[in-house]
């Protein structure tokens, strides 16, 4: 469900910031799986984060989203987390089948990657800066699962 809060035209008459609030509430009903994502930049050259304006606000209610951590599960370690480049993985355990699957989070699978050796990496590659979810299997056995932050 698609639901406006304000439509606005652009005006070359001021260039002043306006304020707005909107309670979620009074467009839809809290839940307990509700995330909010926030999308905000200044379309200017040289801009920056902290002179940009809210472009995009969406709200998503799924229970999906995310992976629920098993405590009885082995400890994977991510290190340094937060990275900005790379990490490194820990795993008690790495089996010829080992594969990490990361997910954003939307639930959306952003890279599926093999471990087959001792001392693995995490490499940033393509994926933007934000919250990150991963379980570590292997064949149809989950050895763990937990989240990381890339800056």
């Amino acid at each position: 469900t698609t639901v406006p809060l304000e439509v606005l035209t652009k005006t070359f008459s001021s260039s002043a910031w306006v304020h707005k609030k909107f309670k979620i509430s009074s467009f839809l009903t809290p839940t307990a799986n509700m995330h909010i994502s926030l999308s905000i930049s200044d379309a200017g050259p040289g801009g920056t984060v902290v002179e940009g304006g809210l472009d995009k606000f969406f709200v998503y209610d799924s229970a999906t989203v995310g992976i629920n951590e098993n405590p009885e599960a082995a400890s994977i370690l991510i290190y340094p987390n937060p990275f900005s480049a790379s990490a490194s993985i820990q795993l008690p355990t790495i089996t010829s089948q080992s594969i990490m699957e990361v997910f954003d989070i939307y639930g959306r699978e952003v890279r599926k990657q093999k471990i087959d050796s001792q001392k693995p990496k995490l490499l940033r590659g393509n994926l933007p800066a934000g919250l990150y979810f991963f379980k570590v299997s292997s064949g149809d056995e989950i050895l763990g699962a937990g989240k990381f932050i890339i800056e």
